[in-house]
């Protein structure tokens, strides 16, 4: 049953070719959702569940939002040349990290998003 449920309700949600042309996935999901509302689908509505804006990305703008907790970083919207360098930043930090927690059998530095932005910020 939740499978037929999940299928319809992806069916639904990504639409046409054509709707997809004009209307972003939040967009469609908002116009589904409201549907379902109108037509007292309550059924639907209580098969939904709403996650948290940062559960399974960032709650953007990231630079201002991401929080040592989050475990996504998408940085939507920033320009290419800051993308670049904190997603290589990160890339070291987590080699530096795993380099260190395996010689040394541990490592006391947490890494976190935030430390990512800010090194790529400085640099």
């Amino acid at each position: 049953m939740a499978l037929a449920f999940s299928r319809g309700f992806l069916d639904l949600w990504w639409g046409s070719a054509d709707d997809r042309k004009y209307f972003s996935d939040q967009e469609q999901f908002d116009i589904l959702y409201n549907k379902f509302i109108i037509m007292n689908d309550y059924t639907s509505v209580e098969k939904i569940i709403i996650l948290p804006p940062d559960a399974l990305n960032s709650d953007p703008p990231a630079m201002t939002k991401q929080l040592p907790h989050n475990k996504i970083l998408h940085l939507m919207g920033e320009h290419t040349e800051f993308r670049t360098k904190a997603f290589s930043n990160g890339f070291k930090e987590i080699c530096s990290f795993l380099h260190k927690d395996s010689k040394h059998g541990r490592n006391d530095k947490q890494l976190t998003g935030k430390t990512n932005m800010q090194t790529s910020l400085n640099k």
